[in-house]
């Protein structure tokens, strides 16, 4: 399987925990801010965060398309 892309939760969790931080490593729980930034500028903090879960979300689809066209 390949690995899941940095713009969802879980994969901005991989690379985090495969690659850490600045400094010694600290555990850290699942946070908007591991993931890599929109490309446009939200100040709203619901929309914001919306956004990015939608952005996640058509990234895991689109992953999911290109494995169900390997496995046909």
């Amino acid at each position: 399987m390949p690995p899941l892309p940095d713009e969802t939760m879980t994969g901005a969790m991989a690379w985090y925990v495969s690659h850490g931080g600045l400094g010694t490593f600290q555990p850290m729980n699942a946070n908007f801010g591991l993931v890599p930034p929109l490309s446009v500028l939200i100040r709203d903090k619901k929309a914001k965060k919306q956004a990015l879960a939608d952005r996640s979300l058509e990234e895991i689809n689109i992953l999911a398309r290109q494995i169900l066209q390997e496995v046909e």
